[in-house]
């Protein structure tokens, strides 16, 4: 009997993912079917402006060709005649053909990285988002046992006769940080949510933004994107974790630092966490493909 419970359970629950998977390729398909294809929007907009730049374009051509000193007028007038007859026929055609295969690439690659996100989304970001409601009342505690030990004993030693009016601000002052870190925990599980889909399809891309010594990755396959993204998926649980912990754990200067670090790793000055970091998380590190050359 038992067996057979359990079978059930395990098959309901097989068919709410399963239901859950349609749902989110429903939604999908009626997002794709609603919204206008990016693809072809972007290649109709850089195309238009591709035409109206090319009497600029054809201007300067025929300016750096009648400028060149060393040329004679036989040989501009030639030069001339060639670049009329077969460059404005040529332009539209080639920028056309190029800026095509260009947004097929773009359509294609944002589809995947798409999928990639979601893909994160819906496990790793559903995962920091419970772990950090589960650890939200050990957060809560933690945070108000240090703020009760850095604000309360300085003002009752402090203050002096004044103490007991240093004392009552000080209470408006718990309930208002009271009801600021409860707000702070409830946001700070979206942004877990949303960043297990943002960061993953950042990673799957292969960029990086040039504000460090990051670039795009070199080599390592098709199969490179989607390993790296679902590292990057891990990636946010484990940094969902290690952020929280950094809270109980009460040092500021360790957040701190914990936060910069990440900073850089997401411009890509950094590999990964330095080791003061990384002890005080739970689950073990990864490191992502981020860099040219990885």
């Amino acid at each position: 009997m038992i067996g057979i419970n359990a079978t059930t359970g395990d098959s309901q629950l097989s068919d709410r993912v399963a239901a859950g998977f349609w749902d989110v390729y429903d939604w999908m398909r009626m997002a794709e079917g609603t919204l206008p294809n990016f693809a072809s929007t972007g290649f109709l907009t850089s195309y238009a402006m591709v035409l109206l730049t090319f009497p600029f374009v054809l201007i300067v051509c025929l300016y750096m060709v009648w400028s060149i000193a060393a040329v004679g007028p036989a040989r501009k007038t030639l030069s001339t005649l060639l670049i009329v007859l077969f460059g404005v026929p040529l332009y539209p055609i080639l920028t056309g053909l190029v800026l095509a295969i260009l947004w097929v690439i773009l359509h294609f690659g944002a589809f995947a990285v798409a999928i990639a996100g979601i893909f994160c989304l819906c496990t790793f970001g559903v995962l920091a988002c419970a772990l950090t409601l589960l650890k939200s009342p050990i957060l809560f505690l933690a945070c108000i046992i240090h703020f009760i030990y850095h604000t309360l004993l300085p003002i009752m030693k402090d203050t002096g006769c004044w103490c007991p009016f240093a004392f009552l601000g000080w209470c408006f002052g718990f309930v208002a940080g009271v009801i600021v870190l409860c707000l702070v925990i409830l946001v700070s599980a979206l942004v877990k949510l949303v960043a297990a889909a943002i960061w993953p399809a950042y990673v799957a891309t292969g960029w990086l933004r040039y504000l460090g010594s990051g670039g795009r990755r070199q080599g390592g396959g098709c199969c490179a994107p989607i390993t790296e993204s679902l590292k990057a998926g891990y990636q946010v649980l484990w940094a969902a974790d290690l952020i929280t912990n950094a809270c109980i754990y009460g040092d500021g200067a360790l957040f701190q630092q914990t936060l910069d670090e990440f900073a850089e790793i997401v411009t890509g000055r950094r590999e990964q966490l330095s080791s003061e970091c990384r002890k005080i998380a739970c689950l073990p590190p990864v490191v992502v493909g981020l860099f040219q050359g990885s």
